[in-house]
């Protein structure tokens, strides 16, 4: 019987989110995104499949883009750090334990270091051109906070001041299921440098979050603009591992080509509707 009232109750909702979305009018189509997870029952006595559906409207946006990036972070750091079995990152641990010691304005940028200042001068014209996105990124409201604090950093790392100004927070968890941590410590470990044990693998992964995977980050979400931007995304790894960083390249497009599979014949033609398609 308890079966039987949950399946009816998910028949009432599912009728209703049916009836919300035909009384708001949507003209411009409709997208479903799931992510169907085993979890326990309110009693606690059995696992029911509950499933986290977004449906976007006027503006339409996907989760799928995100979830392929987090993979694709995962394995360049696992390419930069090597392959950990422990449930934390032990790296951001220890600098999470140190940062009450750390004096926040003695922080360094990108154009400190010797080799991402040659890189970055080698790539002026990209440089700016993610700057640019990054404050044009700032004047929208971010649905999370760290995505707010990742785009903060990019620009701190890349030498610019956010409109917020010069700030840091204090890390959250750094356990490997919370990847967003790999972004946001390796971006404040590298600034910290002086006051924090810096090795080749830190600015390794901050070049690399800062100047590529951020950008794609928050491009992600856009389904019209999916096809074109995953082309862009695919050409600026291989150039990124032919003329940057071999490994890192390497371990990123690899990882992204693997997950390509929503990129069907149906799918492709979404790009008719993409502003940067000519």
């Amino acid at each position: 019987m308890q079966g039987l009232g949950r399946i009816l109750g998910q028949v009432d909702h599912t009728a209703s989110v049916k009836q919300t979305v035909i009384s708001s009018g949507a003209k411009t189509g409709i997208v479903v995104h799931w992510d169907g997870k085993l979890l326990p029952s309110l009693t606690g006595e059995e696992s029911v499949e509950r499933l986290s559906i977004l449906i976007s409207g006027k503006v339409v946006s996907s989760s799928v883009g995100h979830h392929i990036l987090e993979i694709v972070l995962r394995d360049v750091f696992k390419a930069v750090h090597g392959s950990s079995s422990g449930p934390d990152v032990l790296l951001f641990q220890r600098f999470k334990k140190q940062w009450h010691q750390i004096k926040q304005l003695e922080f360094k940028t990108g154009e400190t270091n010797g080799y991402i200042t040659a890189v970055l001068k080698e790539n002026s014209e990209w440089e700016q051109k993610v700057i640019d996105y990054y404050m044009k990124a700032l004047k929208q409201t971010q649905p999370r906070d760290d995505y707010l604090r990742l785009t903060e950093l990019c620009v701190i790392f890349l030498g610019g001041t956010p409109p917020r100004g010069i700030r840091f927070g204090k890390p959250g968890p750094v356990h490997h299921a919370r990847w967003m941590s790999k972004a946001l410590c390796s971006l404040q470990i590298f600034m910290f440098q002086p006051q924090f044990q810096l090795t080749i693998k830190d600015q390794t992964m901050a070049l690399f979050v800062a100047l590529v995977y951020g950008p794609m980050w928050f491009k992600a979400p856009e389904v019209f603009e999916a096809p074109s931007n995953d082309i862009s995304f695919l050409k600026e790894l291989h150039y990124y591992g032919e003329k940057i960083d071999e490994s890192v390249g390497m371990a990123a497009t690899k990882a992204f080509q693997r997950h390509l599979w929503y990129l069907s014949e149906e799918s492709v033609a979404l790009a008719l509707f993409s502003d940067s398609v000519s």
